[in-house]
């Protein structure tokens, strides 16, 4: 989406997440229709992604299962800086730690 208007604001924002298969991360920014994070995992340049985001609020941790498009991956610093758009997601409130992947 570079050089294009997007069509959300994009938030900068330092937010744990778990990806699906057991690699974890943390969020550069967010928007509700895209994430941009860093791992060290290795990833695809392209296809579906599994998260889970990690919240704290008043009432409790609050979770942020995410399935979403692998736009960008890009190396440097010896990590993964990965750009996704998100296509579903949903917002729930649970006991335990984060969970390895959306939806799981």
């Amino acid at each position: 989406m570079r050089g294009a208007a997007r069509r959300h604001e994009r938030i900068n924002a330092s937010i744990p997440l778990a990806i699906e298969g057991g690699a974890t991360g943390e969020t550069l920014n967010v928007s509700p229709g895209g994430i941009y994070f860093v791992t060290d995992a290795e990833f695809r340049t392209k296809g579906p992604l599994r998260l889970t985001l990690e919240f704290e609020s008043a009432a409790g941790k609050l979770y942020l299962e995410c399935v979403g498009e692998i736009v960008r991956v890009e190396k440097g610093d010896g990590k993964l800086r990965v750009a996704a758009r998100i296509t579903d997601s949903r917002l729930e409130r649970r006991s335990g730690k984060l969970k390895q992947g959306a939806h799981a």
